[in-house]
């Protein structure tokens, strides 16, 4: 069995729920960023049979993936310009990985058959019994930190 530590699986679900740039062509501003979010979806991860999304539940299990890290990923609050370097979030940024955590949620119960979103170790044991594709939400780059400022000891 193998296991996907870094899997776009929600990437593939924005077009087909209200597409990667359809909230950014509401504000006429931002129509740039809805470009390049479609250009590099396009060639970024549209890298399956056919010109289709190359991170599938289909595909996920042909290639025999019992576990994926099902990444959440914003890229421009990630890489937000309007912010300086070292900027707290926005608060709005959280709201938009949820709606992907969602997005992926409602995917998979159309998949339950085949994939279910562990959310605990009992979900995932059970997956793995099964033989069932376990998704596992994760956020990418969830797991760097701040450059460390911790002082040294005193003398």
């Amino acid at each position: 069995m193998i296991v996907d530590l870094h899997s776009h699986y929600p990437m593939h679900l924005l077009p087909r729920h209200r597409g990667p740039d359809e909230s950014l062509r509401n504000w006429r501003e931002e129509r740039f960023r809805a470009m390049v979010v479609r250009l590099v979806s396009k060639f970024a991860n549209y890298q399956g049979p056919g010109d289709e999304p190359g991170v599938t539940v289909e595909l996920l299990r042909e290639g025999g993936v019992g576990v994926a890290l099902s990444m959440l990923y914003s890229p421009f609050d990630e890489i937000d310009l309007g912010k300086s370097y070292g900027s707290p979030p926005d608060p709005a940024y959280f709201g938009r990985l949820l709606d992907q955590l969602q997005a992926v949620e409602d995917d998979i119960s159309g998949h339950h058959a085949w994939a279910e979103v562990a959310h605990d170790g009992a979900a995932l044991e059970r997956c793995l019994r099964a033989g069932t594709l376990a998704l596992i939400h994760a956020v990418e780059g969830g797991s760097t930190s701040a450059p460390s400022r911790t002082r040294s000891p005193p003398t």
